[in-house]
């Protein structure tokens, strides 16, 4: 065998050990332990009206394991919506129903933007934006609104990208709002800002800079609660790609610990698979936590994988989630806590090379890992698009996903994907121990 260094990648076989897109230990060619068997439970359920856009819905349950979902609703036809969108929040079961709405405010949302939504006490904290507000509101347990809504100060946020907010409860009970910001730089740069609310959601302190990225790119990033704080995966721009940081900060949301360079090998700036929405997972786990994120190439997209240490240094060099398929995207990588193994979703679909009117045809994966090693507990299981009607729309891809874990399901909402416009759905997986 060809001898190769092993720097931040590993090497593959001989004839692909230049390669950084192939390795022989790429989790899903490893033999799975099947100690899960998985299952799509309920297939792909849509729901109206048809949008507009590509910003997908937001999940969280409550403490009492009822799952609500978030979205701003943005009717079609392109490029005028039919009504004034605004951002709802509704129940949701694992059969896909859909309870009765609640909207926060009656302003108008921004119709290209997408909501955070997440567990807050015994109920929820949603947040969006409402054209360059970025609002916030509490609901209690049903999905009422129980304070707020409120906007987050140092407005207008001027994110032209659209970019989703993140809202995160600490261990203490704290809210973190984490966000994206052009207002207070100048030639469109872009600043990623925090700011900690307290149980009346009003700021602690000003909201301060976790970190610029220059010439005007969108940030992506994630945010997690730890016993101690937070911890947050984000990337940088490096040359025609991005890198992935990683950093820590304490409860107040301020920074902590020394910031850590994953890789130089993140994303690219200008993939051509656009329909995607940029994924970053992030996943504490025991004595550190899970990373992923997406690499492009020219003719593929891959998942890769990262084991970090509590500080947020690579344990080992990052390993492919599969090795790249020709004319083939894997995209949207999402880690979530499955009891003691580790949920990895993503969508795959055809690479699209060039668009005029072009489609997606994105299905959603799911795999069970062992946080320790990564090697896969179950078989891959996945979720295909519905129809709509024969003769209309009846493809697309399933992107935008959030998901997240009520017992031992796992609820996905997505949108089915056309070119401009969308319908909002949702699937249900179960895996059930061997």
């Amino acid at each position: 065998m060809a001898s190769c260094t092993v720097a931040l990648y590993g090497c593959g076989s001989s004839s692909d050990a230049q390669r950084p897109d192939v390795e022989e230990n790429a989790i899903l060619s490893r033999t799975s332990r099947d100690t899960y068997t998985c299952r799509v439970e309920r297939p792909h359920t849509l729901y109206e009206p048809t949008q507009n856009g590509m910003r997908g819905p937001s999940l969280a349950v409550t403490s009492a394991s009822a799952a609500f979902l978030a979205h701003i609703d943005n009717p079609f036809p392109y490029p005028e919506p039919v009504d004034d969108p605004q951002m709802f929040v509704a129940p949701i079961g694992l059969d896909g129903a859909l309870g009765t709405r609640t909207v926060p405010d009656d302003r108008n949302a921004n119709a290209w933007g997408a909501p955070s939504l997440t567990k807050y006490g015994d109920g929820l904290a949603v947040a969006w934006f409402d054209e360059s507000t970025l609002r916030v509101a509490a609901l209690d347990a049903n999905g009422a609104v129980a304070k707020g809504p409120v906007p987050v100060p140092e407005t207008p946020i001027q994110d032209p990208y659209g970019t989703r907010p993140q809202l995160v409860e600490g261990a203490d009970g704290s809210l973190a709002v984490v966000y994206a910001s052009q207002a207070a730089l100048g030639a469109g740069d872009t600043e990623l800002r925090i700011v900690m609310l307290d149980d009346g959601l009003a700021p602690k302190a000003p909201s301060r800079a976790i970190a610029e990225m220059p010439g005007g790119y969108a940030f992506h990033f994630n945010v997690v609660a730890t016993q101690t704080g937070y911890a947050l995966v984000r990337t940088g721009k490096n040359g025609e790609r991005f890198d992935v940081h990683f950093e820590t900060l304490d409860a107040a949301g301020n920074a902590a610990g020394t910031p850590q360079l994953i890789t130089r090998e993140g994303p690219g700036s200008k993939p051509f698979g656009f329909f995607e929405t940029p994924m970053l997972g992030l996943l504490p786990v025991a004595g550190g936590f899970l990373t992923s994120w997406v690499e492009y190439f020219d003719r593929s997209t891959v998942v890769r994988v990262a084991r970090l240490d509590e500080s947020g240094a690579l344990k080992e060099s990052p390993v492919l989630l599969s090795n790249s398929e020709d004319a083939v995207d894997v995209v949207e990588p999402q880690l979530l806590r499955f009891g003691a193994a580790a949920a990895l979703l993503t969508a795959r679909g055809s690479h699209i090379f060039e668009c005029g009117g072009c489609v997606p045809d994105h299905r959603i994966e799911l795999v069970l890992v062992d946080p320790e090693t990564l090697d896969p507990l179950s078989d891959v299981v996945s979720v295909e698009h519905a129809a709509i009607s024969p003769e209309f729309r009846a493809s697309g891809g399933l992107l935008g996903r959030d998901a997240v874990v009520v017992g031992a399901k796992i609820l996905s909402a997505h949108l089915q994907q056309y070119h401009t416009t969308a319908n909002v759905g949702s699937a249900t997986f179960a895996c059930d121990p061997r």
